[in-house]
């Protein structure tokens, strides 16, 4: 009876479809016509579809709109006004069972953070946070157990983002694979969540260091090799935080700096260099923090870019000037607006990305000026929860993990939206926003913060 009730707890039940929810990212509903006619198979595939609309048809009773969060408002018009603009937006009528269900898939999220918020259940946001941490550690860890091993085994790879495991439409467990980016930015959240508890708890056991420090090392080393500048951010924003912030000894910061920062880029070249010099490669290897992308046209090595973003942008301002996009087109607009009919197989095809990779661009394309003002009202909650935890609350005094992963995750996930779409629609980077965020408005809204579970 007790293990019943234990499990049929509505907390645990909010629990459970929040698991639910993260297993559905990156599904779609053409997955089920790509797969082979395996019943297993299209089980689980169409499990994942099913599970954030059951989410939706259930706890849309328990909306209750006098209770309404302004930050979870703030998202729900933002993504209801979407789907308005997708019915008057015939040409963007692709697709479209696939954009109901991204948005389906984010209001199933705001809708079990709004139930909680309304039962009061607080304790459920740690819970969500540990399994959140847990789904994205195994995923990369797997996909990066891969890559090393490809690494290890091919002769012509030098760095972790060339390598043959993410490839393009291949499939890892039912899922396509993710990209460098997607990979590192998964092992960036878990560094912050591990260096978190680490710089947080102190348990004075030498063993207890020793596990933390190689987990961080061991992360910092697979992100260094991945060579993705957007996830090495994550590194810069914790080490900003925590030499600015945390009172801790001179010598400690320095080696903290030392084991995430220098370490791995010295043990990786180190290990390139050996590579290469036992395989007769006359590739000059230098050490770098980060790879410079070349754009080679005809054999030519005409200038150093970024990966094309800086022309992506340009393509979606001369759309939207040119169509004079007011409204938005719905969903993933920027799929059908910035896909390039002039294909020059000269130039890399990230420059022909169909992704705004900008998060307030991606927010003018699918919902126009009245996304774009709630999106931005989002921004400004989470710098003021960002602002108010740091300097009024005392955050790093308190030293509560959760806070700070908070603090760092929301601050690494907004500087994302730059470069990437980031939390502007369904993803890792939305959910993990969307718990963060509700840890440390818990945090700031507590009259003594040293209730809160540390």
């Amino acid at each position: 009876m007790k293990t019943k009730s234990i499990l049929f707890n509505f907390e645990n039940i909010l629990l459970i479809l929040w698991v639910g929810c993260l297993f559905s990212i990156n599904s779609k509903i053409s997955d089920l016509s790509q797969v082979e006619k395996n019943f297993l198979y299209t089980s689980i595939i169409f499990l994942r579809i099913a599970i954030p609309v059951l989410v939706f048809s259930i706890l849309i009773f328990f909306f209750k709109i006098k209770k309404l969060n302004i930050f979870i408002f703030s998202y729900l018009i933002y993504s209801i006004w979407q789907l308005i603009v997708l019915e008057l937006a015939s040409e963007n009528l692709n697709d479209i069972s696939e954009k109901y269900h991204l948005i389906v898939s984010t209001i199933a999220i705001l809708l079990i953070i709004h139930v909680a918020e309304y039962y009061k259940f607080n304790n459920l946001y740690i819970k969500i946070l540990y399994c959140s941490i847990l789904f994205i550690g195994l995923i990369s860890f797997y996909l990066s157990f891969l890559i090393i091993i490809d690494f290890v085994k091919s002769k012509d790879i030098f760095y972790l983002y060339s390598n043959n495991i993410l490839i393009s439409e291949a499939r890892t467990l039912l899922q396509v694979n993710p990209k460098i980016t997607g990979v590192s930015r998964m092992l960036s959240l878990v560094l912050l969540f591990i260096f978190s508890l680490f710089i947080c708890t102190k348990k004075n056991s030498y063993i207890y260091d020793f596990i933390f420090l190689l987990s961080i090392f061991a992360i910092s080393f697979l992100l260094y090799g991945m060579q993705s500048k957007g996830s090495y951010i994550s590194i810069l924003l914790l080490l900003f935080y925590y030499i600015v912030f945390f009172k801790d000894k001179i010598a400690k910061k320095l080696f903290i700096i030392f084991i995430i920062l220098l370490l791995p880029a010295i043990s990786f070249e180190t290990i390139i260099k050996i590579k290469s010099e036992s395989i007769n490669n006359k590739t000059k290897t230098e050490l770098r923090f980060l790879n410079k992308n070349t754009l080679i046209v005809e054999g030519v090595a005409v200038t150093d870019y970024t990966t094309g973003r800086i022309e992506i942008w340009k393509r979606a301002f001369e759309k939207i000037k040119n169509k004079k996009i007011f409204l938005g087109y719905g969903p993933q607009a920027d799929r059908l607006l910035l896909t390039s009919k002039n294909f020059n197989p000269n130039v890399p095809r990230h420059f022909y990305d169909a992704n705004a990779s900008n998060g307030l661009i991606y927010s003018y394309l699918c919902a126009g000026i009245i996304g774009l003002l709630f999106i931005l009202t989002v921004y400004s909650l989470i710098i003021y929860e960002i602002y108010k935890s740091i300097f009024i609350k005392k955050a790093f005094l308190n030293k509560n993990s959760y806070v700070i992963f908070s603090i760092l995750s929301l601050s690494f996930l907004s500087t994302r939206t730059i470069y990437e779409n980031g939390f502007t629609l369904f993803g890792i980077d939305y959910v993990f926003t969307i718990i963060s965020f509700f840890i440390l408005k818990k945090f700031n809204s507590e009259s003594n913060n040293r209730n809160i579970v540390a």
